[in-house]
């Protein structure tokens, strides 16, 4: 049954007394603060302008824009295998208003992972009492700034990871409520939808998952046939300019082939989901266990719906970003598993995996009424958060080397050298040489006043 108001109030919930649920409550609300706290305080120090890796493209396109080569149609063009439209609309901001310094770009990492938490806990505690609502929220939000994924919460370069979640709910929701509700606010719901779905799909190549699995929701949703036609017109419309990139052999990936690897593709989909343990083998263990169990609930749900029992909108949007985490992971491993098991590990594809163990829990919390199967979901959604923390904690030394180094580096570039540990921040330093000089030609980024 769906989770509903009069579930977390009561005293008599649980066999625990008014003043022990009071204590109870204040002491998740404090656990909750702290590590979201730590989470915070832990990003904002790895924060450097100095760009990492793939953040070099962002200077090479303020370049070509400048030069006349790129104009607004550049900025969905494709990265590698993705279109990263977001990313490069803040960091083009970010050099056209602060001289390439990435204020606008790290405001929107910190915001937009507290956003993704807020918005996962309000659908969490929907239907429950205010103050279970605020501590969702903060559970939430100490989820999406764990340490676990650090690189996409220090790096200005990352914005797609935690803005195609954001989208992917913006896309699940509106279509799931749309229904309820008359003409007019019908058609501004599935207008957020189509927007969030095709905008998703140009922020990162895995909203390719949003957009197949929200044309299934369309399919089998109580909507009008023309609001249908109207969504899935719009989805194939983006799928098709999408492919462009796929068939263009504009990409890294490495997909794999034969039995062999077959066997890379599970292990890496199974790490790539469960690396809220620390070790290879763990991690793989743990998204198998989380597989099997998020296939439990499809298939539970799948029944239900035979026998006309549907699930409330809430629960259906935990359900589809519950099958998109899965679908991410899925994507992740065939285009890199050829790349080995321990990139799976990556703490880049951490946001995914935090969002498919916050929905897989969060659907358990919401299906059932008796008491000990919803607080199942409950200790698990805590057992992951703490778990995340652990293993996000030992992260966190690597890349405050990585910071201090980029300290050094940002202080001889300045000096007019060209150090040789340049490597730590791109792999072929030397081809760094011209975008330096354009940098400090034009006073950008660590050469801007």
């Amino acid at each position: 049954m769906p989770f509903d108001a009069s579930q977390p109030g009561k005293k008599e919930q649980d066999g625990i007394s008014a003043s022990g649920e009071w204590m109870l409550w204040s002491a998740a609300l404090v656990v909750g603060v702290s590590l979201s706290a730590y989470g915070i305080v832990k990003s904002v120090a790895l924060w450097r302008v100095l760009p990492i890796a793939d953040g070099w493209a962002s200077v090479s396109f303020y370049q070509y824009w400048l030069e006349g080569r790129s104009g607004l149609e550049a900025l969905i063009m494709p990265h590698n295998e993705h279109r990263i439209f977001v990313t490069r609309l803040a960091n083009l901001l970010d050099f056209i208003v602060f001289d390439g310094v990435p204020k606008l770009s790290f405001g929107l990492l910190l915001l937009g992972h507290i956003m993704l938490g807020v918005v996962l806990g309000a659908l969490l505690s929907c239907g429950a009492t205010r103050r279970m609502q605020l501590l969702a929220s903060v559970i939430g939000i100490a989820f999406f700034v764990s340490p676990l994924q650090i690189e996409n919460l220090g790096n200005f370069f990352q914005i797609q990871w935690f803005a195609s979640a954001l989208l992917a709910v913006g896309t699940f929701y509106p279509l799931a409520i749309m229904s309820r509700y008359s003409f007019g606010v019908r058609w501004l719901l599935l207008g957020m939808a189509m927007f969030c779905n095709v905008l998703g799909l140009f922020t990162s190549a895995n909203g390719l998952v949003v957009v197949v699995l929200a044309s299934l929701m369309a399919l089998v949703m109580t909507i009008r046939r023309y609001e249908r036609l109207a969504f899935l017109v719009a989805s194939l419309c983006s799928i098709a300019f999408f492919a462009q990139s796929i068939f263009s052999g504009n990409t890294l990936a490495r997909p794999v082939a034969g039995f062999a690897g077959i066997i890379e593709f599970v292990t890496y989909f199974a790490a790539c989901l469960g690396q809220i343990i620390p070790t290879v083998t763990g991690a793989e263990l743990a998204g198998v266990a989380g597989i099997i169990f998020s296939s439990v609930l499809i298939l539970y749900w799948i029944g239900q719906c035979i026998e006309d029992r549907y699930p409330d909108a809430v629960t259906a949007t935990l359900i589809m970003m519950m099958l998109a985490s899965l679908g991410t992971a899925a994507m992740t491993a065939f285009g890199r598993a050829g790349f080995g098991i321990e990139q799976a590990m990556s703490s880049r594809y951490a946001t995914w995996s935090l969002v498919f163990w916050f929905s897989m829990f969060a659907v358990v919390s919401r299906t059932w009424r008796r008491n000990w199967l919803r607080n199942a979901g409950y200790v698990g959604l805590a057992a992951t958060l703490l778990l995340s923390y652990i293993v996000g904690a030992a992260r966190v030394p690597a890349y405050q080397e990585r910071a201090e180094v980029i300290d050094a580096l940002q202080h001889d570039l300045r000096a007019g050298s060209f150090p040789e540990k340049m490597v730590w921040v791109y792999p072929n330093p030397k081809s760094l040489i011209p975008i330096l000089d354009f940098m400090r030609s034009r006073s950008l980024s660590i050469f801007s006043h």
